[in-house]
């Protein structure tokens, strides 16, 4: 049985404006799937002669309830992911909430036009990189899609340059280790020659390090969250990262045995993580 579509209230609540013989009838429920229901039963009972006629004059229908704003939306995505996604995550969505698009954050939905969208997106490369741009437009786009079940129109964006990033040859590995020798910095220096990430090295424990075996178990990350906290999780980005990483360097090897002989458990780098960036950018 045909219904008109259940819109989804700021408050949460489901609605459907049935109109039924002259009569307008709201209907609410507490998910879409009891809204529909319900006004099925009451269109049926219409049909079949059932609910009576209105006797009343007829009342002009509720003004339709407005979309959110843009940031509304993109704070109820946010919202609604809290503590699904990695908090790494949730501080970069928090960031593009509170940088980008402030112009357009406050406007409500119904007031921006299709065509608007690709304005709004040029405007705002001028203000940031394309890569930038790039993760904040799909941002929205998840927001909105999600608060109105729609997708907003496909914009043209800046193509992102590739980047050439700086590496390691060969040749200057051993220059590096000699570098860092004896610098706050060569542990996770060292550890991130050896393959694991920034959130890995901030996660490495004492009990992870097997001297002996000459091994380190990489279990784990930590990762700033939105309030600029290092937070602990117990999983790692994926399945293959969490693996066993011989310890080959001498250099490495030495230090770790240094500072296993002194710390049974606790973390083995206390530095802040863009420590180690900071000190060769």
């Amino acid at each position: 049985m045909n219904v008109p579509k259940a819109r989804k209230l700021k408050s949460g609540t489901w609605f459907i404006q049935l109109r039924l013989g002259g009569e307008s009838i709201p209907v609410t429920g507490k998910t879409e799937r009891e809204c529909i229901k319900q006004a099925e039963y009451i269109k049926s009972q219409y049909l079949v002669g059932k609910r009576e006629k209105p006797t009343e004059p007829e009342q002009p229908p509720p003004a339709p309830q407005k979309l959110p704003t843009l940031g509304e939306a993109v704070d109820a995505y946010i919202a609604r992911r809290d503590k699904i996604l990695s908090p790494s995550t949730i501080r970069g969505y928090k960031t593009i909430r509170r940088t980008r698009f402030k112009s357009t954050m406050p406007r409500c939905l119904d007031d921006i036009a299709p065509y608007e969208w690709q304005m709004i997106c040029n405007e705002e490369a001028y203000i940031c990189s394309p890569r930038t741009l790039k993760n904040s437009w799909g941002l929205l786009a998840s927001a909105v899609l999600d608060i109105t079940g729609t997708h907003l129109p496909k914009v043209k964006l800046p193509q992102i340059p590739e980047t050439d990033l700086p590496f390691l040859e060969p040749e200057h590995i051993d220059s590096f280790i000699k570098a860092v020798h004896g610098t706050d910095v060569e542990i996770p220096a060292l550890l991130a020659l050896s393959s694991l990430r920034r959130s890995e090295i901030m996660a490495v424990r004492w009990e992870n390090v097997d001297i002996e075996k000459k091994l380190i178990y990489v279990r784990g990350a930590a990762v700033m969250d939105s309030n600029n906290h290092l937070v602990q999780r117990k999983e790692n980005k994926n399945d293959t990262s969490r693996r066993t990483v011989p310890i080959l360097m001498d250099e490495l090897y030495n230090e770790l045995r240094k500072g296993k002989a002194a710390h049974s458990d606790g973390l083995v780098v206390s530095c802040m993580p863009n420590t180690v960036w900071l000190a060769f950018s």
